[in-house]
């Protein structure tokens, strides 16, 4: 992730266990995690909200803000403090 580092691009840092895209919120950008882990939770009836994936460096979070309604579909949670941009 050095190389994404170099460009001048608008960082995100983000603290451990923040909420990065809430279910059912707006979602209007798309961000590339350069450094540290997210999990992707889904809301399942009474079981509440379920693992559904993890990402770490070099993948995208915020998908939903390509899609109409540009509504983020399940909620996005920092396991160790980010950067994305």
């Amino acid at each position: 992730a050095n190389w994404i580092k170099s460009r001048n691009f608008v960082w995100q840092n983000i603290s451990s266990l923040a909420t990065v895209g809430q279910r059912g919120g707006s979602w209007e950008n798309i961000y590339l995690l350069a450094e540290g882990k997210v999990e992707i939770l889904i809301e399942i009836g009474e079981e509440g909200l379920v693992l559904v994936d993890r990402l770490s460096g070099s993948q995208v979070v915020g998908c939903s803000a390509l899609v109409p309604a540009y509504t983020y579909r399940a909620t996005a949670r920092s396991l160790e403090k980010i950067e994305m941009l």
